[in-house]
């Protein structure tokens, strides 16, 4: 998990994207669609976690 500092300046940088640039990095990033988040510190949080395995 990264430190709030770096969580609060992701959080403002996500809030400064176009919607579709947001979209598509928490889509690279993994971040499903279903999750649910309140917030661009949300959605930093989600961005911050590992991204899930796709190797088979």
């Amino acid at each position: 998990m990264a430190d709030t500092s770096d969580e609060r300046a992701l959080a403002r940088r996500l809030a400064g994207l176009e919607p579709h640039r947001l979209a598509r990095l928490l889509r690279e990033r993994g971040v499903s669609p279903a999750t649910s988040w309140d917030d661009c510190f949300d959605a930093a949080e989600g961005c911050w976690m590992p991204r899930p395995s796709t190797a088979r």
